[in-house]
Order: C-alpha cells, then structure tokens, then sequence
C-alpha cells in the first residue's frame, strides 16, 4: 500500500486541480507558483494574495451572466459590483476596477477610497458607487457630497426611514436612490427576519411617494441573503418575493429599473468542492425574466455585488512547523509560527473551513495531526483539511470528528503548511496592521503578479515592528 502523502491525495480527491499541482521535487504549486520556495524566500508567517487571480473570477462571473442572458434573450443589462468590505486593499480595488467592476460600498471611508480611484484615473463618474449599509450621519454626508461632484450614477441603497428623511433634509437634486428588502432569515438561525433592510409595504409606500421627486430619485430594488446564491427553497422562496416587489415597486414608480441581487456566489474551500455555476446563474435569470414577463413589467438591468468570490480564491497564508508535540499517544500536534485565530478569525469565529495543504514533503509518508497556534488562547487550533471526505461524525456524539493530515515531521527537515484561499474579510476581520493577541506581529504580505508571463513577488507589508505595537499601547 502506498503511504505518501501525494497518494493519500490522488486516492481521495481528483488530483491535480485547477491552480493546485505538485511539482517533481514534491513541493506545492499554485497557480505555477512554488510555494515552498515563496516560504523559503520570505520567511513565514506569510500572506500573499496572487492578483491575476482576481481578474480571472471576475471575467468568469461576467461570462456566466452574459452567456444566460444571450441564450434566454434577457432585455436588460448586467451591472457587476466589487463589495469592498471583503478587501477593500489598493490591489484589490484596481484589479477588479480594471476588470470592469463598479464598486459597492459599506461606511464613509469607502467613499474616501472612491474619491482616490477617481482621482487617479481608476473609475469614471459614470462608474455605478452603490451605498450599501446602515448610514451613520458621517456617512450620509459623503454620498451627499459625491453626488453633488457629479457622480451620475451613485445610489444610496436605503437601510431605512431615517435615511430618506436625512436624505430630504439635504435637499439634493435628483440623488438616485435604492430600496433594501428585510427578508426572512434561514429557519435555522435565531432571529425571524434580517436587522437590514425596509419592509416590502414600506418599500412600496416611498417609492410610490418618490415617483414625482426631483429630490430623490427610486432606482433600485436590492435583495440579499446572509446564505448567498445557492440552490435552495430558502433561497429561491426569498429571490421569488424580492423579483415580485420589484415588478410592483417598478409598476407605482417607473424610474426604477435596476434589481440588484446582492453577492454571496460560493468559493472553493474544500479539494472536493462541486458547484455548477453556470446553471446557477441560468435559473436566476429565467426567475427574473419569467416572474416580470408574469406580471407585464420590462425586465430589469441586473447587479450584482461579490465580494468573496472576486478575491476569495486569490489568498493564502504560509506558516512554519516549528515543533512537534505528542500530548498523549494518540494526539500530535504541530505546532505553527503564527496564530491561526488571529489571522484566520473566520476559522474560529464561525468554523470556517480552508483549504490546508503542505508546501512539501509530499513524496514521504504522511501522519494524522493537529495544528497549533502561537497564542496561549485553547481555541488557536485548525484540524481539518478543508474536505468533507476526510469529516466523519461520531456515532455515539453529536461532536464532528475532523481529520487533518500532513507529511510525517521529522525535526531535520522543514515542513510549511498552506492555508488557501484566504483572500476574503481575514485581514479586516482580523485586525489587519493592528493589535493581535498576545501580541503576536503581523505577517509579512506579498503580492503575486504576473507580468508578460513571468512571475513577480512584491512586499505589500512588512511584519508589524515591536515599536509600533508599544505605541499603539501607549508605552
């Protein structure tokens, strides 16, 4: 029976994978770039983002919306939208700016960053700016403020009743205007109906009030569950009502004509994931185009706001195994240069899995571990290879048993371990440039580029400085 750690792979999974190889001396490749060898060259703990990765999802989401609406003979327009939230860096912003993306934003410092992008050049002021979120008076006034620049299609999307009266208060001419839909929650979580959002009959009320405004201007019905766009009954239940209320919102005020769907596409953070994209996106519009061809109304241009799955796939996070520790003799742990909670929260926060992989040693026999991190905190764990295939649950406890493996550790060889597909919310989530607890720095950040086909690494970020830590504690 083999026992290398590349058989245990190939006998599991489909191997190799789209941007995941190995190469002949049993080191990790991604994306044609080594791994081991960027870990080697930087030292770890080590993020990196590879942005020709980013431009690759958003041209594939575009091809998918375009391609269904062709074969449907769908009227109106896609409009996609980059959510900054999920990365608002510099690289992010240009790379999906030029790959044509307008822009969603989440807080007033976001229209700061706007104000950058259309000063040097990045975005127009026919670019779409979609303010999302509950508005604090800061940044009510900096829509307020755009606006009155010239920028022809921004849309403050409305959370609720006080934002339109603070809006009207401003007196503005002809603010384009959007209408956030509360919907209801998954049945499994604790609260009926979602914090965000209006009301469908309060919806109806404004924009049927707004019709005649030169003030505000209705544009935009925007839906959005925190599930995303899956295949569900929840989901289709919840896209069924909103594609309903924009054919009513549309028929009392004609100046709305965007539906805007939200993000929430899924990424691949498992080696056996399996989603059909395409046919995802087929039925969504076919439920737009059916339900407004129901109800006589013209169909809609359509937006969309990914976050995720623009930049999602295009980070990772290298970490060394400095030591290993066998607590009992079934238990080994080793031990990471980095905390896994503090640059990976979503892993703790909400079990979120990654895709968790050896940079080498893939040619030797392999071993079930557990991984450790830095800090002293017991949940600064990971022990799951990112695969439900490797998961299985206890017969006698309703506790999920997670597997984890990895080459044998040997304390005379290196062994880095890779955390893929990193590349949404960890930074700001995280506390990125920030305090991390027990003070651990923050690591080292590289980009990935490639340019006229050969690869370039540059430093983004240097590992935080002890002295800037004590100063922001005050010593």
């Amino acid at each position: 029976m083999n026992r290398r750690f590349i058989d245990l792979l190939s006998q599991t999974y489909t191997w190799p994978q789209p941007g995941l190889d190995v190469s002949d001396h049993g080191t990790l490749k991604f994306h044609g770039l080594d791994l081991f060898d960027l870990a080697k060259e930087h030292g770890t703990p080590l993020r990196f983002h590879h942005i020709p990765s980013i431009r690759r999802a958003v041209e594939q989401a575009n091809g998918w919306f375009e391609q269904a609406m062709q074969a449907q003979q769908y009227q109106g327009a896609y409009i996609p939208a980059f959510a900054t939230k999920s990365s608002p860096f510099r690289f992010a912003l240009e790379e999906t700016t030029k790959a044509g993306c307008h822009i969603e934003t989440s807080s007033a410092v976001d229209l700061d960053i706007v104000q950058w992008l259309l000063a040097n050049g990045f975005i127009s002021n026919e670019a779409y700016i979609l303010c999302n979120g509950f508005k604090s008076d800061r940044y009510l006034d900096a829509i307020l403020r755009l606006h009155k620049q010239g920028m022809q299609n921004l849309v403050c999307i409305l959370d609720n009743e006080h934002e339109v009266q603070r809006l009207l208060e401003g007196q503005p001419n002809g603010l384009k205007v959007g209408f956030r839909v509360a919907t209801e929650e998954d049945p499994s979580f604790e609260f009926y109906t979602s914090r965000l959002g209006m009301k469908s009959a309060k919806i109806l009320e404004w924009t049927a009030s707004l019709s005649d405004s030169k003030t505000l201007i209705p544009v935009m019905i925007h839906f959005f569950i925190n599930t995303g766009i899956r295949d569900t009954a929840y989901f289709w239940n919840e896209f069924i009502k909103a594609c309903r209320l924009y054919t009513e919102a549309s028929r009392v005020c004609s100046s709305i004509h965007l539906f805007n769907i939200g993000g929430g596409l899924p990424i691949k953070k498992i080696l056996d994931f399996d989603f059909d994209y395409a046919a995802l996106i087929h039925q969504v519009i076919d439920q737009i185009k059916t339900t407004c061809e129901e109800f006589d109304s013209p169909h809609p241009s359509i937006v969309t706001e990914f976050g995720s799955f623009y930049v999602g796939e295009s980070g990772g996070l290298l970490m060394n195994v400095m030591l290993q520790k066998s607590q009992n003799d079934r238990e080994r742990w080793n031990m990471l240069d980095g905390s896994i909670m503090s640059n990976l929260p979503d892993a703790w926060a909400i079990s979120q899995r990654f895709i968790t992989l050896p940079t080498n040693g893939w040619f030797i026999d392999f071993e079930r571990v557990s991984l450790g991190g830095m800090t002293c905190d017991g949940d600064d764990y990971y022990n799951d290879q990112g695969s439900i295939m490797l998961s299985s649950s206890s017969s006698t406890s309703d506790q999920e048993v997670h597997h984890l493996y990895m080459p044998t550790f040997a304390k005379t060889k290196e062994l880095f371990v890779a955390f893929l597909h990193t590349g949404a919310y960890q930074e700001t989530v995280g506390g990125y440039g920030g305090l991390q607890h027990c003070l651990l720095p923050q690591p080292k950040h590289v980009l990935v580029r490639e340019i006229e086909g050969k690869t370039s690494v540059e430093v983004f970020r240097e590992p935080t400085e002890t002295s800037s830590v004590l100063s922001t504690l005050g010593y």
